[in-house]
This record gives C-alpha cells, sequence and structure tokens, in this order.
C-alpha cells in the first residue's frame, strides 16, 4: 500500500507512517481514483474489490494509510453474499 502511495504522490515510502495523510501529502480526487484503481488491481480479487470500493465514501473525509490499510484487509477478509 505505501508503494502505491509514494509512487502516486510523489513522495519517498520511507516517509510514510500509518498516520500519513493522504490529502495533506498532496493527494487530489484524481490521485485517489488513481491510487483506489491500483489498490485494487495489483491487491485484490474482483469480489474483494467491489467490497473495497463499496464502502469508502466513509474513508475519504480522512483517508490515512493506516485506514485504507485496514479497509483493504476488510474487503479482503469478508466473505461472499
Amino acid at each position: 500500500m505505501a508503494a502505491h502511495w509514494s509512487a502516486i504522490l510523489a513522495v519517498d515510502s520511507a516517509g510514510l507512517s500509518a498516520d500519513s495523510d493522504f490529502q495533506t501529502l498532496g493527494g487530489d480526487s484524481l490521485a485517489l481514483v488513481e491510487m483506489l484503481t491500483a489498490v485494487s488491481d495489483d491487491l485484490l480479487e474482483p469480489a474483494q474489490a467491489r467490497r473495497f470500493m463499496a464502502g469508502l465514501d466513509r474513508l475519504v473525509r480522512n483517508l490515512t494509510l493506516a485506514q485504507v490499510c485496514a479497509h483493504l484487509t476488510a474487503a479482503r477478509e469478508e466473505l461472499p453474499a
């Protein structure tokens, strides 16, 4: 996840922490879409990606690396309906 943030935001991944905030690091709505698409494509199966993207409205206001990682983990672990 940190590698995606680093690449999209053009920041050093060594400087990222769990509390790193996407918007504070320069992320805008276009970068957010790019990051979410990259994460979904690289780290999730299609059904997991749909769950991941479906709940993101809860994260957008305070988008930290830890929050996105927790959301990603939840999308991976949730059993299909």
